[in-house]
């Protein structure tokens, strides 16, 4: 009698977990179906796609969506177009990253694993906000700084996690010219030794007229120096003073950039690199 009891039991409870179970395997037959669809959809109009062009078709249609008004096929073709370089930059960014952080495990003896990392709370934002400017920068200087700065946070190689997004934001907002120029600053000896370019010996100079001459042979629009040593004086990189005022070539060749500034420049600087400081 026990045991009819316990068949009876274990019968009910099996039909009642019956169905908890279902989302799930639900779930997996409808990544299934998914997939086979876009195998099916990998061909367009008899041309063989490739995974990127798939993608950047999707990211065009959904895109277009969101948009208040109906587009014209023409415009959809834009839309469609623009997610090729946006996929390509996405998947080019993740896997820079990918190989630096194989790189960076070692090399340092490091637990770098993704499923490591993605329970770093720190990492998690860092990669979404690089992800998000990167897709819409394209110069080389700029993509490097952000994937050497996810390195640096995988490493916690950083400044306070509020810096690291300040710092972020920065790369996002600042040129190229920004960058080569509070490297110089940072040390200007250096940079000009480093690139061939006669150290002056002059008795005094200015700021400004330094930069002029080592930097003669780097093309940029007139003006372009003055506005990148205010934005960088205003963001805290180097110290308050007076760029045209005249002083010792001692001075001028000393090292410009605050603590502050040194810090953005380590952030921005590969890990991987021997000859970072």
């Amino acid at each position: 009698m026990e045991s009819e009891d316990s068949v009876v039991f274990e019968e009910t409870d099996v039909r009642k977990s019956s169905p908890a179970r279902m989302p799930a395997q639900e779930g997996l037959e409808a990544m299934s179906r998914e997939k086979k669809k876009k195998t099916k959809k990998s061909t367009e109009n008899g041309v063989r796609l490739s995974g990127v062009a798939e993608e950047a078709i999707d990211f065009g249609k959904a895109l277009s969506i969101l948009l208040p008004v109906p587009l014209s096929l023409a415009a959809q073709m834009i839309l469609s177009a623009l997610g090729i370089p946006v996929k390509m930059r996405q998947q080019q960014l993740l896997q820079e990253t990918a190989d630096g952080l194989q790189e960076l495990q070692a090399r340092f003896n490091q637990d770098l694993t993704p499923e490591k990392l993605a329970q770093d709370p720190a990492f998690v934002t860092a990669f979404l906000q690089v992800h998000q400017i990167a897709m819409r920068n394209h110069q080389k200087e700029k993509l490097e700084a952000l994937r050497n700065a996810l390195l640096n946070v995988a490493l916690k190689n950083t400044p306070d996690e509020s810096l690291q997004l300040i710092f972020l934001n920065f790369i996002d907002t600042f040129t190229p010219w920004h960058m080569e120029i509070l490297n110089y600053l940072d040390n200007p000896s250096s940079w000009m030794k480093q690139r061939g370019v006669p150290v002056p010996t002059w008795g005094q100079g200015s700021l400004k007229g330094l930069i002029s001459i080592a930097m003669k042979d780097l093309q940029r629009p007139p003006g372009l120096d003055d506005f990148v040593l205010q934005d960088l004086k205003t963001k805290g990189l180097i110290p308050e003073v007076l760029l045209g005022a005249a002083m010792s070539m001692e001075g001028l060749l000393g090292s410009w950039t605050s603590e502050m500034g040194k810090d953005f420049i380590n952030f921005v600087t590969s890990p991987l690199d021997d000859s970072a400081k």
